[in-house]
């Protein structure tokens, strides 16, 4: 006999993209207790990234969407600019205006920085990410919130994640492995993922494309935040406003925040 299911969840991972060819989407269920990737593809250029989506899903059960890509701007960074007139300083320290509170929190507890929402080509990356999820709202009839809490996710929602710190606190390879030539080091990470998460045949698609793999570490990470294993914002009321970056605790942390 097997242990039932909890209440049905799908995971959808998106490596998020301005272009739709370089979007990674992984789709995982649960399955006897165990989460499982269904489907893994790059975006379709022809096709939008959320109607793609919704062809694989089952528009009855809630959604938990882990995307990677930031879902907010740095507070001082956008009541300064709306304020601002040309040629007027803009009156915060370059810290605060170009990283938010989850860039500086994820490295002081992995070293890693984050790449800032207030710079060219990520900003990009973010107004796309915010396209796709009203998209993927209107297209499901799912409101999709930004989640704060594991606890609230009953219904499914939104959740920022940065494979690269989910990575690091598994101790496993988090730079270099985008490269084409570095399949060596994506296999390495296919090996410890693949003690978490069943890949149901998929490994020559994360192996082929850094995108693929990259969807993949955001269904983990969202594994992470259904678990209770990530760090829970300091201040919510701010995480509300720029977003937060999950991740969980290292091997040696203690659970909490």
């Amino acid at each position: 006999m097997t242990t039932a299911d909890p209440e049905p969840l799908q995971i959808v991972g998106v490596d998020a993209a301005v272009d739709p060819g370089n979007t990674g989407l992984a789709i995982a269920r649960r399955s006897h207790g165990a989460w499982r990737i269904d489907s893994l593809a790059t975006g379709k250029k022809q096709r939008t990234i959320a109607q793609q989506v919704v062809d694989l899903l089952d528009p009855s059960v809630p959604v938990l969407l882990a995307i990677d890509a930031p879902l907010g701007w740095p507070t001082e960074f956008t009541t300064s600019l709306s304020a601002h007139r040309a040629g007027k300083p803009l009156g915060h320290e370059l810290r605060l205006l170009f990283s938010r509170e989850t860039d500086r929190f994820v490295h002081r507890h992995t070293g890693l920085t984050p790449l800032s929402v207030s710079a060219d080509r990520i900003a990009r990356t973010a107004v796309a990410a915010l396209a796709v999820v009203d998209a993927l709202r209107n297209a499901l009839g799912q409101p999709l919130p930004l989640l704060l809490d594991p606890a609230d996710c009953q219904s499914g929602g939104l959740i920022e994640v940065y494979p690269a710190a989910t990575l690091k606190q598994r101790g496993l390879p988090s730079r270099g492995y985008k490269k084409p030539e570095a399949r060596t080091l994506r296999n390495d990470i296919l090996n410890g993922v693949a003690r978490e998460i069943d890949l149901n045949g998929h490994e020559a698609a994360c192996l082929d494309s850094d995108h693929c793999l990259d969807a993949v570490l955001c269904v983990l990470t969202a594994m992470d935040f259904l678990d209770g294993t990530c760090l829970l914002p300091a201040t919510p009321e701010r995480a509300a406003r720029e977003g937060w970056i999950w991740f969980r605790t290292d091997r040696s942390a203690s659970k909490g925040r």
